[in-house]
């Protein structure tokens, strides 16, 4: 068994190759992107109630959209998702025989919309 002169192991032991970063040839993402946006569709079709909506992912997941949800200022946050003239076309669709819009038609449609944008 043949050994280097510094070292007790044997010269043919193979180095780790764990610490170096795996090569990924010349598709890496454009600066600031990861590599999950690429795949991301710049708009989704959803569907609820019989309408079409096309709702840009970029609204989906905007932080402000997000905080409007949280803080309970759903039209707030719908407004900006959707845009005023889908917004207005949704609330419509989604009146019930008395006229109003249940809260929990509008969480089902957000959970929609988060199903398709995902």
């Amino acid at each position: 068994m043949a050994t280097t002169s510094n070292s007790t192991k044997p010269s043919t032991v193979k180095k780790p190759q764990d610490h170096k970063p795996k090569e990924t040839g010349n598709s890496s993402p454009a600066e600031g992107q990861t590599a999950s946006q690429d795949s991301v569709p710049e708009t989704v079709k959803v569907v609820y109630n019989g309408e079409e909506y096309l709702i840009e992912t970029a609204a989906v997941n905007d932080l402000e959209t997000l905080e409007a949800f949280e803080n309970n200022m759903l039209a707030t946050g719908l407004v900006r998702m959707l845009g005023e003239e889908q917004y207005e076309k949704f609330k419509d669709a989604a009146r019930d025989e008395k006229g109003r819009v249940s809260i929990d038609v509008v969480s089902d449609f957000f959970a929609n919309v988060q199903n398709a944008a995902a």
